[in-house]
């Protein structure tokens, strides 16, 4: 029910255009091999969001890697790891318009074992790394800035593991608030965001 998603509450407030390109149970793997294509999702926008790794690691799981495994000069270089496809979607999204801005969400803790959450900061740190090798990208910081998604929380923002409403609502405000945050402290980076994606440009 796209309509009850994040990014759809997150467009609804800022006011807009959104598109999402996503469905339960994406993995960057599956996204970056065939559901992107098949879908006709790789579109030029000015900026994307991008938030995966719960599927990856821990349904799928799938080798991890680190930010090392992304060459953005040679994305088809990038081994079979989570990094490495989600270095190749950035590469793509970047050869579709080098200028957008792309922000890149860590997960959340959810305190289910101590060995999931030291995955989650390990991807976090990792995170941290792979947003320095791409011009005009971002990390937003879940893993150390935003409640724990643990079962107490679940009990009331939750059905199974995805949120609820009320908790896609929160989700899209720490979101939004976090990429207005960023925006407050790279303003120069967003300067003249309305032309990104045109041949306008801004002369002094």
């Amino acid at each position: 029910m796209y309509e009850y998603s994040w990014p759809a509450i997150l467009s609804r407030i800022c006011g807009t255009e959104y598109h999402n390109y996503s469905r339960g149970g994406m993995s960057a793997q599956e996204y970056y091999d065939s559901w992107a294509d098949q879908n006709h999702f790789w579109e030029k926008r000015q900026g994307y969001i991008i938030r995966l790794g719960t599927n990856d690691i821990f349904v799928y799981h799938h080798p991890v890697g680190s930010a090392d495994d992304v060459d953005p000069s040679r994305p088809e270089h990038n081994p079979k790891t989570y990094f490495g496809y989600l270095g190749k979607i950035i590469s793509k999204l970047k050869t579709l318009e080098k200028d957008a801005r792309i922000f890149v969400v860590s997960l959340q803790l959810d305190h289910s074992s101590q060995e999931s959450d030291d995955i989650i900061r390990y991807v976090n740190e990792e995170l941290k790394k792979l947003v320095q090798k791409f011009t005009y990208t971002y990390h937003i910081d879940m893993t150390t800035y935003s409640p724990a998604y643990d079962e107490k929380a679940r009990e009331k923002y939750a059905m199974g593991y995805h949120p609820n409403a009320i908790g896609y609502y929160m989700y899209a405000l720490m979101i939004g608030n976090y990429i207005d945050y960023i925006i407050r402290q790279n303003y120069r980076d967003f300067f003249e965001l309305p032309f990104v994606g045109t041949d306008l440009k801004y002369y002094r």
